[in-house]
This record gives structure tokens, sequence and C-alpha cells, in this order.
């Protein structure tokens, strides 16, 4: 398969950039910041290579799709190559370059420049040399989340008149199209002293407020505080430790309270016995 003569041209005038991650953590974060910018810049492509290979095919092409129903509407478009993916990688390969895909990576390109020179190729036959199902997994891939989006004629359109309220208007889009399932807030019993513990004596639930917790959240496995002794490896044993590494995470999130004896979080890993 010939290189696309859009990446090549980009090669050719330097206006691409490469860059290098070794977490997933940081792969995600520096995506967000080159989205953000990229049409600051002078440059058409970016890419991101990422060295760690436990993020899954699943999650790569996830954050991708969730990445583009943010970043499409002002004019960017991401893809994703995960590692087993097999296959070379268009973007970079040419007669002087070689890799073996042993990275998982991210391109972010200007939607706009990418959608006018793929239409300048189609009709020059260009894709008429790709394999069918790589061109479905790129161009029409593209085409058809300009569909779900937005039409590719009012998307120009919404590029020139983008308002406020528009972008507005976007980001509830994204988040209506990124959730799964709003989970509903669960029912808490009433602040009296029948159901939750003064400070001095622990916080948290009583007996009765776990009782009447339960009753309001069916399904919910919510228990009392581990207070006793405990055997070693039992379950109420795992349950102190779980609590006990949750909480010293909280201690580290609020120093203050972490500074106070008196504080309903000091007074709780008391009670629990941390």
């Amino acid at each position: 398969m010939p290189v696309c003569p859009y990446a090549r041209g980009c090669r050719i005038k330097n206006s691409f950039k490469v860059e290098e991650v070794s977490s997933k953590e940081d792969l995600l974060n520096l995506t967000v910041q080159w989205c953000n910018k990229i049409k600051r810049t002078k440059y058409q492509i970016i890419v991101i290579g990422c060295t760690d290979l436990s993020i899954t095919a699943e999650q790569l092409d996830s954050s991708v799709e969730a990445f583009n129903y943010a970043y499409m509407p002002k004019d960017v478009y991401l893809m994703a190559s995960h590692h087993d993916q097999s296959g070379e990688v268009d973007f970079l390969y040419d007669d002087d370059f070689e890799t073996d895909n042993e990275f998982s990576m991210i391109l972010i390109q200007r939607l706009g420049e990418l959608e006018k020179a793929s239409q300048n190729l189609k009709k020059k036959g260009y894709y008429k040399n790709w394999d069918k199902e790589y061109y479905k997994h790129t161009v029409q891939t593209r085409k058809n989340l300009i569909r779900s989006i937005l039409s590719w004629e009012a998307w120009k359109r919404q590029q020139k008149k983008l308002t406020v309220k528009r972008t507005q208007w976007w980001w509830k889009l994204v988040r209506k199209k990124l959730r799964v399932a709003e989970r509903k807030r669960d029912k808490q019993p009433p602040k009296t002293r029948k159901y939750f513990r003064k400070t001095s004596a622990g916080a948290g639930m009583t007996k009765a407020g776990v009782e009447r917790y339960r009753r309001d959240n069916p399904g919910s496995k919510l228990k009392t505080a581990v207070t006793g002794k405990v055997k070693p490896g039992s379950k109420a044993a795992k349950r102190r430790k779980s609590f006990c590494a949750r909480s010293a995470g909280q201690m580290k999130k609020f120093p203050k309270a972490a500074k106070d004896p008196n504080s309903r979080l000091r007074q709780a890993r008391k009670r629990w016995k941390c």
C-alpha cells in the first residue's frame, strides 16, 4: 500500500511532531494538552507513542472515541493504534522509517485539513489501492463519526458561527454520549443520633443507621465498623485493612483533619483500630 501523500507531505514540511510517554496516564494527559493547542501551532499531525503495554485495545479505542466526541467540533480528530493490532502504521512508514509497532499510540490531526485531503485523494483513486478493512477502520470510521455528531456541511457552518452557547451545547452532548448509566444517589438515613454516631464516639453510622440504609437501598452490602479483635486473614480483618488503607489516603488529602485528633476522620480510624 503506497504511503499516504498527506502524511508524507507533513513529514517533508516538518509539520508533524512525535512525543513519547511511558504510562497510560501520561498518554491521556498529553493527548488533552495537544488537542487543546494543536491549532495554535504549525503542526498538522501529532503522534504520541506510549510504551506502557498494559493498556488494552478496547481501553485505547474507547478513550479516543470519547476524545473525538469532544474535539471533532473543534476541528481536531484522533486515531488510535494499539501494539497488538497488526499492520504497518501508515502515518509513519516510508522508505527510511521502520517500526515493529511495539507501542500504542494516538494520532492527533486537524480535521478540516485531513478531510479536505481525504476527499482529494478519493477523487484521484488513491483509496483503490487500500485494503478494504483498513479503509473501513480509518477513513470510513472518521466519516461515520462526522455523520453521527453533525453532518459535514453543518459542521463547517458551525465552525464559522461557534459561540459560547453552542460550545456549552456540545459539551452537554459529549456528557450524554459518554454517560453509560447515571447512577442514582443513594438514600441516606436522617441525620439523627439514632442513625449516626457523635464524632467523639467514632463517627459513622450506628447499627440502626446501617439497617435503615440497607432497607432504603436494596442490594447494598454496607456493614458496621470492625471494632473488635479479628482473626488474621478473616473477612473482618480484610475489611479493616481496606478501610484503613482508604482512610490513610484521606489523611493525605485532608491534612487539616489528619492533624486534628478530634476530627471525624481521626475518630473513625480510631474506632476501626487503624
